[in-house]
Formats: structure tokens, C-alpha cells, sequence
């Protein structure tokens, strides 16, 4: 009996290194006896923040089913568990579960290649793009244009203030004449 080869993409698209995976409830049997199988070639392996890995599985191509589930350890002691039926690569079964942590993992297929795409959690996508704007603000104000309109802004502050005190003082003086000319 033979096999199917599928490829299996894991891309870890946030800020943090996996630094390793644990690879559990397979069936060595959907796999047979090859060296392309989830528990050996996705077991205890690690991935960097904004990095990939790719690995080829053969399914046992009898095996009605190929699930197994993985769970990714993050240097940030933080961790998100996944399973995924490896026979989706080929059509059937499209089973996926994320039954824990709080990443957002996304899944897609393509020509046999099932690519899982693991991002920040929302919290911390909102968190990084106030992070990367204030550094563009930053980045502005540093080449110079933030003391030119500090300068304006002073330049403008010294005219409303000049204007309000002539203002003040035209107005008192209008005051004054109405107080002269009522006695």
C-alpha cells in the first residue's frame, strides 16, 4: 500500500520565537513507518518570530483520517495548541481546531501544502501599530520639522498674546471714556 505526500508550512508571523513544539494524539498508523510524520519531524522543533518551517508528511494512503495536534511553546511563556487533519492537503477532511491560547491561527491549502499561519493577538496588533506609529511620529519630529513648528507655534502664541493685550488695553481705555462721559 502507498503514500501520499503532502507538505505541512507552519508560519509564525508574530513577535515571538516558538521555542518548541510537542507533537500528541497521532496514529502511527495513518503515517506507517516513515521518517515524514508529524511526531518526528514537527516534535520538539523551533521557529523564530517572523519565520517559517516547512515539512513534508506522508500519509498512508489507506488512512481514512491523519489527524494530530501541536502545541507551540513561546518564549514569552505563553503557549496556543492546534489540530489539524493532514489528509485536508489532499481534499478530504477539513478539520481544524485551535483549543487553546490566544493567537490568531489561521489555515489555508494549496497545491498539497497545508500552510497555518499563527499572528499576534489583537491585543498585541493594536499595541504594535501604537508602538509603530508613535515612532513615525517620532521619526517626523526628529528631522527638524518639529522645531519649525515649535517656532511657529511660538511665533503664533506671541501674536495672540500681543493682540489680546492691545485688545485689553483698547479695550480699558474705551472704558474709560464711557466712565468720563457718564460723569
Amino acid at each position: 500500500m502507498g503514500t501520499t505526500t503532502s507538505t505541512i508550512k507552519i508560519v509564525n508571523n508574530t513577535n515571538t520565537d516558538i521555542v518548541k513544539t510537542s507533537v500528541f494524539d497521532m496514529d502511527k498508523f495513518d503515517f506507517q513507518d516513515s521518517p515524514n510524520r508529524p511526531d518526528r519531524n514537527l516534535d520538539k522543533i523551533s521557529i523564530l518570530a517572523k519565520a517559517s518551517i516547512e515539512r513534508q508528511q506522508d500519509l498512508f494512503s489507506p488512512a481514512s483520517h491523519c489527524p494530530f495536534t501541536i502545541t507551540l511553546f513561546f518564549s514569552d511563556q505563553t503557549e496556543d495548541t492546534f489540530s489539524i487533519d493532514l489528509k485536508y492537503a489532499v481534499g478530504c477532511c477539513h478539520r481544524f481546531s485551535h483549543s487553546k491560547g490566544t493567537r490568531k491561527i489561521s489555515h489555508s491549502v494549496h497545491d498539497k501544502k497545508i500552510i497555518i499561519i499563527i499572528d499576534n493577538p489583537t491585543e498585541q496588533c493594536k499595541e504594535e501599530k501604537d508602538v509603530k506609529e508613535t515612532r513615525r511620529e517620532k521619526k517626523y519630529s526628529s528631522d527638524g520639522s518639529d522645531d519649525i513648528n515649535q517656532t511657529l507655534n511660538t511665533g503664533l502664541d506671541n501674536k495672540i498674546q500681543e493682540t489680546a493685550r492691545v485688545g485689553r488695553e483698547e479695550g480699558h481705555a474705551d472704558l474709560r471714556r464711557r466712565v468720563r462721559s457718564k460723569s
